[in-house]
């Protein structure tokens, strides 16, 4: 497993996604964060496809039979926080 996640560790460099976490055999990234991109979807669609082509590859190199469950989440929100809020005239 360790092998395959220093793939997709490169992966992300590549496609400009940041790594958040790896629980067990779960590799979560996310794309835009912390500076966003108008391109997140994309980079992330891109990252999934080279994630399998990457598993494929290390399965016929190695002689394993790993496999890959993809999904992706995709948002556009704002977020802010607002402080002591003033009071006008209404």
């Amino acid at each position: 497993m360790n092998e395959i996640f220093c793939l997709f560790d490169e992966l992300a460099e590549l496609h400009g996604v940041k790594k958040i976490k790896t629980i067990g055999d779960a590799y979560m990234t996310v794309a835009g964060l912390p500076n966003y991109r108008s391109d997140h979807p994309m980079s992330i669609a891109n990252m999934a496809l080279d994630m399998q082509q990457a598993v494929a590859k290390f399965n016929e190199e190695q002689n394993q039979s790993f496999r890959i469950r993809l999904g992706a989440k995709f948002n556009h929100h704002r977020t802010y926080a607002k402080g002591n809020e003033s009071r006008g005239n209404s």
